[in-house]
């Protein structure tokens, strides 16, 4: 049997439209499947319904924020029977406790959005494997 490739599958969650959407082009040009959710608002339905494989979360919304978002995200998981999905908590701002932060959400990762593209796309291959693909049975 012929083993098939897809693309992994992220789902960027943020309030700022600007940096989702340079977000965004940084990942398909990585060659990762990619979907935005802007704010904070029907983001746990967003979770659900794209199956990402890694989901960035900003740690500054309105609404619920990033912990938040990853504590619910993860309270669905319990119990689903589907696969969990890898968060990694962002902020633009220099938060000498980000990484604790994101531990105590239950993130699997975290970093500063003005480490860059390249640290965020890095990141995430990390999450999912060491190339942007993964195998899927046919």
């Amino acid at each position: 049997m012929t083993a098939l490739f897809r693309r992994a599958r992220v789902l960027i969650v943020d309030d700022d439209l600007g940096f989702g959407t340079i977000a965004s082009l940084w990942f398909r040009h990585a060659e990762f499947q990619v979907q935005f959710h802007l704010g904070s608002e029907g983001c746990l339905e967003a979770i659900e319904r794209t199956g990402a494989d890694v989901v960035i979360v900003d740690y500054d919304m309105p609404g619920l924020d990033g912990c938040a978002v990853i504590r619910a995200a993860r309270a669905q998981d319990v119990g689903s029977g589907r696969r969990a999905s890898k968060f990694v908590l962002v902020s633009a701002h220099e938060l000498p406790t980000l990484e604790g932060l994101a531990a105590t959400a239950g993130a699997d990762a975290s970093l500063s959005k003005l480490d860059g593209g390249q640290a965020l796309v890095e990141l995430v291959r990390s999450l999912v494997g060491a190339a942007p693909t993964s195998p899927v049975d046919d």
